[in-house]
């Protein structure tokens, strides 16, 4: 094994991890040696990603939550810390996406994703690293955040980013003089489920936005496009982040295609 990605041994924690981006670091990290406990709120299949977990090997957990509730990610914070004696490794991967204009957002569309999307996050952060210091572990916490965070056009959800960025580096500031680093994972356009929040007309409007690119864009044998990745590239992202010592200091990582995408392609004119 590349002693650059090694982490045998390692405890992780991945949120979202039923499917797409979630499930491919999951796989990442086992392949690297680490026993994953994996979160969502689908047990089913939640439980394949841990049966995949394990034929590598490894050791995995389900917890199935709603990390929308308020104490949900922190409590499984603790079971998971609690279960495997230890945690090692965060990955707030976890998110929703809604695509309305600022000023057009229905209010529990804003609420899901600042609720899932930062104050979980900081909840989960918090709660792990309140467990990293107790057993004197070289932790480590990743939190996805997205382009939108940086272009015109990411609406509310690009504003829950831009904040989950904004605390990120706050955190990384403040753990210096620990063994925990903190890294940001900035993904541009990837194939992942996040489009499953998006409505008719939402997923309309990009096919009839970006319908014509791809149709010109042949896909690789794993799927890519130039202007679409694939879950394992950013897996592989933060499998880098996480195995490095900490006696260095991954404050973020930008992964994009080889062609962007700006999100008003979710929008009419």
């Amino acid at each position: 094994m590349n002693l650059l990605t090694d982490i045998t041994g390692k405890t992780a924690l991945v949120t979202g991890a039923s499917s797409g981006l979630g499930k491919a670091i999951a796989m990442r990290l086992a392949e690297a040696g680490a026993n994953v406990a994996v979160l969502g709120r689908d047990e089913a299949t939640l439980e394949d990603t841990a049966g995949a977990i394990r034929a590598k090997g490894r050791k995995s957990k389900v917890f199935t939550s709603d990390i929308a509730q308020p104490g949900a990610l922190a409590r499984a914070v603790d079971q998971v810390a609690s279960s495997f004696g230890a945690l090692d490794i965060l990955v707030n991967n976890a998110a929703v996406m809604f695509t309305h204009y600022v000023g057009e957002t229905p209010r529990k569309r804003w609420e899901a994703m600042l609720n899932i999307n930062l104050l979980a996050l900081i909840e989960g952060s918090e709660a792990a690293i309140k467990h990293m210091r107790a057993k004197d572990v070289d932790g480590r916490i990743v939190n996805i955040s997205s382009l939108a965070a940086r272009l015109k056009g990411g609406g509310v959800y690009g504003a829950s980013k831009a904040a989950v960025e904004k605390y990120t580096d706050e955190l990384r500031g403040a753990l210096e003089n620990d063994s925990i680093r903190v890294t940001a994972i900035v993904p541009g356009g990837f194939g992942t489920n996040l489009g499953r929040d998006l409505s008719e007309t939402e997923q309309q409007t990009f096919q009839r936005n970006m319908g014509p690119k791809l149709a010109d864009a042949t896909p690789d044998a794993d799927g890519r496009t130039p202007y679409f990745g694939v879950p394992d590239d950013i897996a592989r992202a933060v499998l880098f982040a996480v195995a490095q010592p900490s006696y260095l200091n991954i404050s973020e990582i930008v992964v994009r295609p080889a062609r962007n995408i700006d999100p008003d392609v979710f929008t009419a004119d």
